[in-house]
């Protein structure tokens, strides 16, 4: 990131990952986001979690590195923010909702992986 703005494509889809949490708890430290955004563009396998009131950075050991406790909007079991993806699972859903962004590179092997297959 240049000045605060996002200049790839990777840095574009962490910053909205990031943003995404904004639904979710009320923010009150103005340098969450931007801690949430270079936490995940440290490593893909970087992870926060959402369960109920804490926030927690988990980096690509599985090691916890930082908790934070937060204020929730929404009741949610967990959301998992990744660079590239982030899960979602509200109470009363059987399944998790992810949201993520593939880049031209899985939809060029899925088009020729089915372009094989037909």
């Amino acid at each position: 990131m240049k000045n605060g703005r996002p200049e790839t494509y990777r840095e574009i889809t962490a910053l909205k990952h990031a943003h995404i949490i904004e639904k979710y708890i009320t923010v009150t430290d103005p340098q969450l986001i931007p801690e949430i955004f270079h936490f995940i563009m440290e490593s893909s396998a970087n992870k926060v979690r959402l369960n109920h009131d804490l926030l927690t950075f988990i980096n690509y050991n599985g090691d916890i590195v930082k908790v934070t406790p937060i204020i929730p909007r929404i009741q949610v079991q967990y959301l998992v923010i990744q660079r590239d993806k982030t899960t979602l699972r509200v109470p009363g859903s059987s399944s998790g909702g992810s949201f993520s962004s593939g880049s031209s590179n899985n939809n060029n092997n899925n088009n020729n992986n089915n372009n094989n297959n037909g």
